[in-house]
């Protein structure tokens, strides 16, 4: 009775787990090749929806709809922008990439990054996915990945000073996070195997926003000289420590911005004087050199000044979009200049 019982038990076992393969791993063989198969970044939801979330909001999946892409390729229609704004995949040896013509609304999808020759790829090993990966770690972290498309800015990073290279395109701008490895597991997962372990990885919002957890990025240091009670002499020493250019890019409009402000105590500004930087131009800020600005402030009562705030942005055509890149306040020196001191005593 009890042989009978138990081998009832491993056969009602068998089932499940057959079951579990047929329904998880089956439905992702659709996958494997892509040509012609209608796969959306939304299948890849069922067990990632974390990361899903982020690249929802991300540039990468903005990349075929946002308006600048739709006005400088007319429309999409120009092949070679496509390629890196709807790939197929960016595993291509060094060529670009072919674009694809499924899901193309959805940017740099999943499986853009995730799928070369028909296999899943990534930086983490996993023990019950729906479907197998093949594990490279270093191939993730390395700024080469990001290179494939971003061409110019990669290029920027292979000759920038070793100082400056300390750290990839992955990490500034895919911050570090915590989460399971398979972030919406099945139950039938968890009772087969384990809950998911929770393990470092990173966010895949890839925004230029996250420059704002480095905080060295852009070294500021000011000198400032008084001639009077009206007219201020401020020099500006910037030291763009990034491992590119700012600005940094390849097509479209590319624009940086060094303000200096004079706020009062009401944090309102009194006056602003402005630089921009422009690739076209060969003035961006190149990486660990030294650039000194001279402004000049006149005709302001340097008596209402509390602070000079210096702010480096980048900003889109029309002004629209801007990423702050970084903000700096220096007190203002209530001191007159040595040449204001002479004047006086005569």
């Amino acid at each position: 009775m009890h042989g009978f019982v138990y081998r009832r038990w491993k056969l009602i076992a068998a089932g499940v787990i057959v079951l579990w393969l047929v329904g998880c791993v089956g439905r992702y063989t659709s996958f494997m090749p892509r040509s012609g198969v209608e796969v959306s970044s939304a299948d890849c939801r069922r067990c990632h929806q974390e990361i899903f979330l982020e690249w929802q909001h991300s540039p990468h999946a903005d990349s075929v709809k946002n308006e600048h892409y739709q006005f400088y390729s007319d429309g999409g229609s120009i092949d070679s922008c496509r390629g890196c704004h709807q790939p197929v995949t960016i595993f291509t040896d060094g060529q670009s990439p072919p674009p694809r013509v499924t899901q193309a609304n959805e940017g740099v999808d999943c499986l853009a990054c995730h799928l070369q020759c028909g296999s899943f790829w990534g930086p983490l090993p996993v023990r019950y996915e729906a479907h197998p990966v093949v594990v490279n770690e270093e191939r993730y972290r390395h700024s080469a990945l990001c290179g494939v498309c971003h061409r110019a800015t990669y290029s920027e990073w292979q000759a920038a000073p070793f100082a400056a290279r300390v750290n990839t395109c992955q990490g500034c701008h895919m911050t570090p996070v915590k989460r399971r490895v398979m972030a919406k597991p099945s139950l039938v997962s968890r009772l087969l195997f384990s809950t998911p372990r929770v393990v470092k990885t990173r966010s895949h919002e890839m925004t230029l926003a996250s420059i704002e957890h480095f905080p060295d990025a852009v070294r500021v240091e000011l000198t400032q000289d008084q001639a009077g009670t009206q007219t201020l002499h401020v020099m500006l020493r910037v030291t763009n420590r990034l491992p590119h250019g700012i600005p940094t890019g390849e097509y479209g409009y590319r624009k940086a911005t060094l303000a200096a402000e004079l706020i009062d105590e009401d944090e309102k500004t009194l006056a602003e004087r402005s630089v921009d930087f422009f690739i076209e131009l060969r003035t961006q800020l190149v990486p660990l050199k030294e650039r000194q600005i001279p402004f000049q402030f006149e005709g302001v009562d340097l008596a209402s000044v509390r602070q000079i705030r210096v702010r480096l942005e980048r900003s889109s055509l029309e002004g629209e979009k801007r990423i702050v890149i970084g903000t700096w306040d220096f007190p203002l020196d209530a001191q007159p200049s040595s040449a204001q001191k002479q004047e006086e005593s005569n």
